[in-house]
């Protein structure tokens, strides 16, 4: 799939959203925890691994952000292995995501929301990354 679209790295994380007021902050420190405790740990001087966000590919199809192709569905043997069938129904395979629209549409959003409620400047205090504290 579209792992190279949805992935970021520690630096990239920090520019799309450290610095752009309280929920990107969180966004930001979420995002170094989780980077420090699952992905810096296989790399011990190498900061160039990516986290795959794999739930914003979901988002860029229902906006239109994707490019797709159609497959007849296959069915998954007890073994887990696939087999293919003759069969009318179809399963919808994304093979690309735009991505420079789809991370511009976030940060758009972002700031819309950040403009438009009263967030203050304490940010979010807890933290939900995996129960790190």
């Amino acid at each position: 799939m579209c792992r190279w679209h949805l992935s970021l790295n520690l630096d990239q994380a920090k520019a799309l959203v450290g610095g752009r007021g309280p929920i990107g902050e969180w966004l930001c420190e979420e995002f170094v925890a989780f980077y420090y405790r699952f992905v810096k740990p296989l790399r011990k001087e190498d900061f160039s691994g990516v986290r795959v966000i794999w739930d914003n590919v979901v988002l860029a199809y229902l906006l239109d952000m994707t490019a797709q192709e159609t497959y007849p569905r296959p069915r998954m043997k007890d073994d887990t292995r696939f087999e293919h069938p003759k069969t009318e129904r179809t399963i919808t395979w994304i093979t690309s995501i735009d991505e420079k629209r789809m991370w511009a549409d976030f940060i758009r959003h972002l700031d819309q929301y950040q403009q438009s409620h009263a967030l203050g400047q304490q940010g979010i205090q807890t933290r939900h990354t995996y129960m790190i504290p």
